[in-house]
């Protein structure tokens, strides 16, 4: 973590550690501090940075009789840690909104960076390797988390302080691979695997190993671009007759790395454009070739950008597309949204979504490694113990999608996540800021049970632990993608909980929260906290509340504003006994504050 470009926490005593020869006298200076010190027998020293303002650049010297290190370009600042699964590892070129103009836009010198390596281990790290901090500019934000960014720039544009990112996400994770062993010992859903790993660390590190070497394999196998097989699956003149023939997208995915080739038609006139390649939304990661030429890498799940294909690769008269496509998560390949394929060439739109030569056979089977990086404490060991000691400003937190169908186990998992990384930080009143999940799948017209509603419902039990503050997002997914290209929602709200929490800010930071009901006739009223200016719903009428009596029946339900509570009630229920509120996977429930936050879901009653 020390090194040039870094940030160190303002306003925070910093403690500073290192190694030098044994006995050796240590001076360490920096902003005008000098702190002598003495290397114990092993080699080991450590001094106390007393509290900076914001500011910069400095130097910190560290010297020993005859060594010195020197470390450029430091700042205090804010640092703030941004973890989780995969819609925190986002990238902004990962194809955001607006992305192209949010890196164009990104020479912010003062915001820094400093990506963890993806790394698993059965017992605890002190070192990150192969990481360095990154200056924000056009040339490196596209790598950036996208949340992380979003955020850090409202930070800095607000607060003018120097902001650094420190950014360990795995996409994929569930919450329990980033929580210590000995916390996980402690709670009976994992406390079997945490003694496993604990108990034969170096057993399981060979054993990590060994599969971390067959996903370097894999990942070569996914990545490659070229060599002959390649060479010859693209041209123009391979025999693709025994291929199988299919429309585009599949019906099921297949297995392994998928090739699909078509030919189609240009006219004189249309080879001299420039074309573009529309794929909709692909869950794989898909290469482009264009007669034996590859005219783009793989972008992976596509949404709205284009393909471009150069007119220099077209041919007047019969031309070949040819794509390859891999799918790194469960192995299973599919290719575009159904009637989304099309090429856009000068004013025609060419539909390529019927007749494709498929096959899956024609390279190697790609291996399947165990997602080992999956078990209990095995992130949190690599990946947050080296960056302990490294004062925080706070925790922005993005996950949850790998626990859903667990949310029993998870209110106690997630409280007890942000309790160690407290204490292991040594910052009893660190601020944690997290997103609920956002909405996802289709809307179901009646009332039904949701492992999604249920994670979200353990989500919001973490708000009892104070200096914490949660974004809701029910209002900010997309149905058919777990992975929502407006990140800049989703900081935004991110920021507003930081505000309130991190920077005793008095403004609001979360939509009406459930605070109690009266059943009051056929009826329930509903009282809220965070009201703000008070309850508006976003369209005609108030939905997403659903009833039900004492045979625990829910039926979808009328609801009114009545000044600052809801009354709710449905025809079907004379004794009403519970409600619920955007208890669903998705919901059309549109319940805001006048200050624009979204009503956090919930669930009330017997």
């Amino acid at each position: 973590m020390y090194a040039e470009h870094m940030v160190i926490q303002r306003d925070s005593p910093i403690k500073i550690k290192g190694k030098a020869a044994s006995g050796a006298n240590v001076t360490l200076t920096i902003a005008g501090q000098q702190h002598d010190t003495t290397a114990d027998p092993q080699g080991h020293w450590q001094v106390t940075l007393t509290a900076e303002s914001a500011g910069g650049p400095f130097t910190l010297h560290a010297a020993e009789p005859g060594s010195t290190v020197e470390i450029n370009d430091v700042y205090f600042g804010d640092v703030w840690l941004a973890s989780g699964q995969s819609n925190m590892e986002w990238k902004l070129a990962w194809q955001v909104e607006n992305w192209q103009q949010e890196v164009k836009d990104s020479n912010f010198p003062l915001i820094r960076y400093f990506d963890v390596p993806n790394h698993y281990t059965a017992d605890e790290q002190n070192n990150i390797n192969h990481a360095q901090w990154q200056l924000a500019s056009p040339a490196t934000s596209g790598n950036f988390s996208a949340i992380a960014w979003f955020f850090a720039k409202q930070l800095h544009l607000e607060k003018n302080v120097p902001v650094a990112i420190i950014d360990a996400t795995w996409g994929g994770t569930p919450a329990e691979a980033w929580t210590p062993l000995p916390t996980l010992r402690q709670q009976e859903a994992y406390q079997v695997q945490a003694s496993e790993l604990m108990s034969d660390p170096a057993h399981w590190n060979q054993i990590f190993q060994d599969t971390q070497a067959q996903e370097l394999k894999k990942q070569q196998h996914l990545d490659s671009q070229d060599g002959h097989h390649i060479q010859r699956l693209t041209h123009p003149r391979f025999d693709d007759h025994q291929w199988v023939s299919a429309d585009l997208p599949l019906l099921t995915p297949l297995p392994d790395v998928l090739w699909a080739r078509k030919r189609f038609s240009l006219t004189q006139a249309q080879r001299r454009s420039d074309g573009a390649l529309f794929i909709g939304y692909s869950p794989s990661h898909v290469q482009v070739y264009l007669n034996g030429k590859q005219v783009q890498k793989s972008l992976g799940a596509q949404r709205d950008d284009p393909y471009i294909l150069p007119k220099e690769h077209f041919n007047a008269g019969d031309n070949l597309i040819a794509l390859r496509a891999v799918n790194s998560w469960d192995n299973k390949a599919n290719i575009a949204s159904k009637d989304k394929l099309i090429l856009h060439i000068q004013d025609a739109k060419i539909a390529l979504n019927n007749d494709w030569k498929i096959n899956n056979k024609a390279e190697d089977p790609l291996p399947m490694p165990p997602m080992l990086w999956q078990k209990p404490g095995v992130l949190y060991n690599a990946m947050i113990h080296p960056l302990i000691g490294f004062p925080l400003k706070g925790v922005i937190w993005y996950q949850g999608e790998s626990n859903v169908g667990q949310a029993a186990q998870y209110a106690s998992l997630f409280t007890s996540l942000i309790k160690s990384w407290r204490k292991r930080w040594g910052q009893k009143e660190l601020p944690f800021v997290y997103a609920q999940l956002a909405n996802i799948h289709g809307i179901k017209e009646q009332p039904a049970p949701s492992d999604w509603a249920l994670l979200r419902e353990a989500q919001t039990q973490a708000l009892a632990l104070p200096h914490t503050a949660m974004a809701v997002l029910m209002d900010a997914g997309d149905p058919w993608d777990i992975h929502p290209r407006n990140k800049q929602i989703v900081a935004q709200r991110l920021w507003h909980g930081a505000k309130k929490v991190a920077y005793h800010g008095k403004n609001l930071a979360s939509g009406p929260m459930i605070e109690k009901m009266q059943v009051d006739g056929t009826s329930i009223l509903l009282s809220y906290t965070d009201i703000g200016q008070g309850l508006r719903a976003k369209g005609q009428s108030l939905l997403g509340f659903e009833l039900a009596g004492k045979d625990g029946h829910y039926v979808n339900a009328q609801a009114s504003i009545e000044g600052n509570q809801v009354r709710v009630h449905a025809a079907a229920i004379k004794e009403p006994v519970s409600v619920r509120y955007a208890w669903a996977d998705n919901s059309l429930a549109n319940l805001y504050n006048l200050d624009g936050f979204p009503a956090i879901p919930f669930r009330i009653g017997e």
